[in-house]
């Protein structure tokens, strides 16, 4: 004879509940992890622009820079390299979806400058 008392050996209509609630959350967290894992976009690179040139009064061109982030990660920093210049801009914290701008100013006689990423951080 069993020390419990509760009467026979079938689980009672409480138990099935909490079976098959522990059940379905364990399957739907097993989905959800598999789903995640397969749907997971591949992060973009950033894109560094030059968005706008001005001379200056001396001679030189100042060229604005902005670096975009599309990616599905934010990113710690991007260094952009503009081809006029001997200098990089580092941007810290680009969001995801965000855009971040710098200038630099190219030697007289630039024409038209262009912006490359060239590394960045993911956060």
């Amino acid at each position: 004879m069993s020390s419990f008392s509760g009467g026979g050996d079938e689980p009672s209509a409480a138990e099935w509940v909490v079976t098959l609630v522990s059940v379905a959350v364990t399957l739907l967290l097993f989905g959800y992890v598999a789903w995640h894992a397969a749907t997971t976009p591949a992060g973009a690179d950033p894109i560094a622009t030059v968005v706008e040139t001005e001379a200056t009064d001396d001679g030189r061109l100042a060229a604005t820079v902005s670096v975009d982030n599309p990616g599905s990660q934010g990113l710690e920093s991007v260094t952009v390299a503009v081809d006029c210049a001997n200098e990089s801009l580092t941007f810290d914290h680009v969001p995801t979806d965000a855009e971040r701008s710098g200038t630099v100013v190219c030697p007289a006689g630039t024409d038209d400058p262009e912006a490359t990423v060239e590394r960045w951080i993911v956060a």
